[in-house]
């Protein structure tokens, strides 16, 4: 009888034993899974740097309108090495500074993945070719040329001071066509006059009544 018990109690011991390992071993491989998922995401080479910041003064605008198709990995350095020079003056001068980049692609992703191979950007705009927004707000206007690829860097006061904020009219400073201008810029180490924040008119604050006005009709709105 006494035997028939042990018996008993090693083969329940064993099972119990041959659970917690299979119990064990799919804990790790879910960890494991876990880890391979978020680690793209934790990553610090893969993490995007915003460098638009809510204060008021004037901001510095890198906007880059990508080529057609990807050129070459030395006009990609160019570019990226003239957003970071520009990081580096505007945060030296005290300046917010922000990044865009805007690709003419119909299909929104062929653009995405366009504009990847240039680095990250706090703001991108793909996607309706010629009809994109960024396309009518920085190159198709009588003061541009049609042609791809630009970087323009431009300044703009900004007044967070009252709801909704004012933006001050947005002056380019410097506008480079073409991959050719474009590397020539970088190769001289970005030459351009310093920017005075003085020169960027600041924008006036809308009268309470215009704000509540404003305020009024969002509220219709939704």
């Amino acid at each position: 009888m006494s035997s028939t018990a042990d018996t008993n109690s090693g083969e329940l011991q064993d099972r119990n034993m041959r659970h917690t390992i299979a119990g064990s071993v799919v804990l790790t491989l879910l960890v494991i899974g876990a880890l391979a998922l978020v680690a793209p995401i934790l990553a610090p080479s893969e993490r995007q740097v915003v460098d638009t910041k809510l204060n008021n003064g004037t901001h510095l605008s890198f906007v880059f309108f990508a080529p057609t198709s990807f050129v070459s990995e030395s006009f990609a350095q160019a570019v990226t090495g003239a957003r970071n020079e520009m990081r580096a003056r505007a945060l030296r001068d005290g300046l917010g500074y922000s990044t865009l980049g805007i690709a003419d692609k119909w299909q929104v992703q062929e653009g995405l993945d366009l504009l990847a191979k240039f680095g990250t950007f706090d703001e991108i705009t793909v996607g309706r070719s010629w009809m994109n927004t960024g396309v009518q707000e920085y190159i198709n206007t009588p003061k541009a040329p049609a042609k791809v690829p630009q970087l323009i860097i431009a300044a703009q006061a900004i007044n967070m001071d009252t709801t909704p904020y004012v933006y001050g009219e947005r002056k380019v400073l410097l506008r480079l066509i073409g991959t050719h201008e474009i590397e020539a810029w970088a190769s001289a180490k970005f030459p351009m006059r310093a920017l005075v924040p003085d020169q960027i008119p600041t924008p006036a604050i809308r009268p309470k009544s215009s704000a509540a006005k404003i305020s009024s009709l969002t509220r219709v709105i939704r």
